[in-house]
């Protein structure tokens, strides 16, 4: 591979700018999941789910 590289240095740059794309997209698409609280839902050890912002006073208690 590091031969083929060799013979076509543009190809790493593109593999470079796409990764730093995936990257820079999967980290918007994280800050927005993030953001949105309600939509995480925490497990009790009795199975009932609680959502994030009711969760939230109660480890506060703790």
């Amino acid at each position: 591979m590091g031969v083929f590289l060799a013979r076509v240095p543009q190809l790493t740059t593109l593999m470079a700018a796409g990764g730093a794309a995936f990257l820079g997209w999967h980290g918007v698409n994280a800050l927005r999941r993030a953001r949105a609280p309600e939509a995480v839902t925490i497990a009790t050890d009795r199975g009932q789910p609680w959502a994030a912002c009711s969760a939230r006073p109660q480890a506060s208690h703790f």
